[in-house]
This record gives structure tokens, C-alpha cells and sequence, in this order.
């Protein structure tokens, strides 16, 4: 990439020319991932499942801590699917750059 250009004219078309590359990859993983989470939330929620943390007299939940932990974690999980099509693309541009220069 020192070789390359990297102004912002050339930025915004390597960034155009990989548009469509990020946005598929953006629908298919994290917002498709997403979508899912959701469901499986409501679906749960539906089905009383014991979303509180603290039952009525006070104790702790296991089940509710249990479920916060897994969908604490899908939620971690759905970001780093962004943050790894994004660097996708940008490593996609790098070659793709080196390549050119």
C-alpha cells in the first residue's frame, strides 16, 4: 500500500468499486445473524422463558443469568461479524491496490 495512491479520490474509488463486495457480505452476515437473534429473543420472551436476572423474592436467577450471558454474547458475536467484513473489504482493496501499483 505505500506504493499506492491514497488520496481521497482513489480511496473513494477503490471504496466504490467494492461497494456492492461489503454490502452483500453485511446482509448475509451480521444483519441476516441479527435477524435471527431477535427472533430467538422473542421466541423466548413468548414462551416466558426466565429472562429476569432476580426472581420475585430476590434470588438470583441461574436461567436468567445463563440466557443473559448467551444473548450478551450473540450480541458481541453480530459486532464482530461487521468488524470482519469490513476488514474483508479493506484488505480486498489492499491487494487489489498492490496489484495496480
Amino acid at each position: 500500500m505505500a506504493n499506492a495512491d491514497t488520496s481521497f479520490p482513489a480511496a473513494y474509488r477503490r471504496g466504490k468499486r467494492f461497494f456492492w463486495f461489503t454490502i452483500s457480505r453485511l446482509i448475509v452476515g451480521p444483519t441476516l445473524f441479527t435477524l435471527i437473534a431477535i427472533l430467538f429473543a422473542v421466541v423466548l420472551a413468548n414462551l416466558d422463558a426466565p429472562i429476569d436476572v432476580y426472581s420475585i423474592n430476590g434470588s438470583v436467577s441461574i436461567a436468567g443469568v445463563t440466557l443473559t450471558i448467551v444473548l450478551t454474547a450473540v450480541g458481541k458475536f453480530s459486532v464482530a461479524l461487521t468488524s470482519t467484513v469490513l476488514c474483508k473489504t479493506y484488505l480486498k482493496s489492499i491487494e487489489e491496490a498492490e496489484l495496480v501499483s
